[in-house]
């Protein structure tokens, strides 16, 4: 597969990979950008609204915080949602 290996002791064999951090700010990102099609079911009502509150208030809570301290996310989430809803 084209990935390096490394053998240690204890560990037996592991391919050296991106690491840790790389999934993590992945995994942030697609996170923030789910936000947009969970919009766009709402929108639709696909999503009910009280599931929606739920998720508002669980889910995206940290990003509604986000929103709400910063006007520049703010407005970068209001755009972003528009290409999701009719």
């Amino acid at each position: 597969m084209g990935l390096a290996m490394t053998k240690s002791p204890e560990q037996g064999a592991r391919p050296l990979g991106v690491g840790w951090p790389v999934w993590a700010l992945a995994g942030l990102a697609m996170y923030a950008a789910s936000v947009g099609p969970v919009a766009g079911l709402i929108d639709r009502g696909i999503i009910s609204h009280g599931t929606a509150e739920i998720l508002v208030e669980t889910v995206y809570r940290p990003l509604e915080l986000l929103a709400e301290n910063s006007n520049a996310i703010s407005d970068f989430f209001s755009w972003y949602v528009s290409f999701f809803c009719l």
